[in-house]
């Protein structure tokens, strides 16, 4: 499992999300998918491939293996983190994951540090630098909502190529589409589109994303800064990728791994082995026409020392 999970990085890195499913991946993959199924029966192509029983007898052994031989993970550190720096002017909230499954309870308990503890800062850092994506509802409820007065509307583009697999799992989402490719190559603001790259892409559709104010004022009145990484990857970098093309927040830091725009990664089983194997198919718009897997999203400003640059920029403005 290991050699074929080294074979695909040699070949695309984890572009589009590329890669295998390991064993601790693949319960983690049921209980996500089984807890999303009955609010999005579009999930079903995915449970398929998971409760397959040659699958499933699969990765059993696998399991059996996997931890006999792997070391006990260390204790993973908080989700959440707050910090008040800088006299009382900056607040920093960390935050390590979108989980769907804690998704309520930290929604609630982010939104509560906008009135109360961070209430009085002048900026606000949101720290996604070691935020590996989830459940993009999560930042837009527990973020964005309370802290826009006007409703915020994003449209995003997709691009797919036509097969038995990619409609098994994506065709659902360009049905009636009349979208074209000749209609995005024609928009304005994508200067970056790839001709030679949507070639042979026969699927088109758009994403309308909007995002109502919670309240009739902004829970947090002051700036607000992200920090990013090439870690930033899946609904954190579609925060990342939102904030860049709406202004709602400054990026700070890395240029983002990407793959945040498109629709999850398919499964597919090898043959032999039951190995699933996941990876995108939809090849992902930014708002300059680049390809969001491949180039993922460049911050406002470009820095290695992440936090510091982003002190080092609030100084200045303050001082």
């Amino acid at each position: 499992m290991n050699l074929i999970k080294g074979f695909l990085m040699d070949i695309g890195g984890s572009t589009g999300q590329l890669g295998v499913v390991m064993p601790d991946e693949y319960i983690d993959n049921m209980e996500r998918n089984r807890f999303r199924a009955a609010e999005e029966p579009e999930l079903k192509p995915w449970i398929d491939v998971l409760e397959d029983e040659s699958t499933a007898e699969r990765y059993a052994a696998y399991a059996y293996a996997y931890v006999r031989d792997a070391q006990p993970p260390p204790a993973p550190p908080a989700n959440i983190e707050t910090a008040i720096i800088e006299d009382g002017n900056v607040a920093v909230i960390t935050i390590r994951n979108l989980d769907d499954r804690d998704r309520d309870s930290t929604v609630s308990h982010i939104q509560t540090l906008f009135y109360d503890e961070i209430s009085g800062c002048e900026h606000l850092i949101i720290n996604l630098a070691e935020n590996n994506g989830g459940n993009s509802t999560y930042w837009m409820d527990a973020i964005v909502a309370p802290n826009i007065t006007e409703e915020i509307i994003l449209e995003n583009h997709y691009l797919m190529r036509e097969s038995e697999l990619t409609e098994r799992f994506c065709g659902y989402l360009y049905k009636g589409s009349q979208l074209t490719a000749d209609r995005l190559l024609a928009n304005p603001a994508y200067t970056r589109l790839n001709r030679e790259d949507i070639a042979d892409m026969q699927h088109v559709r758009s994403e309308t994303v909007s995002i109502s104010p919670l309240g009739d004022s902004k829970a947090f009145g002051g700036r607000i800064w992200v920090l990013t990484s090439p870690f930033v990857h899946s609904g954190a970098e579609r925060f990342a990728n939102f904030c860049k093309r709406t202004g709602f927040a400054t990026l700070v830091g890395q240029t983002t791994k990407g793959d945040g725009l498109m629709s999850k990664p398919i499964l597919f089983a090898l043959p032999n082995s039951r190995i699933l194997v996941s990876f995108c198919v939809e090849y992902a718009l930014n708002g300059d026409g680049t390809c969001n897997q491949e180039t993922g999203t460049v911050p406002d400003i470009e820095s290695n020392y992440i936090l510091a640059s982003c002190l080092e920029v609030i100084r200045g403005e303050t001082g």
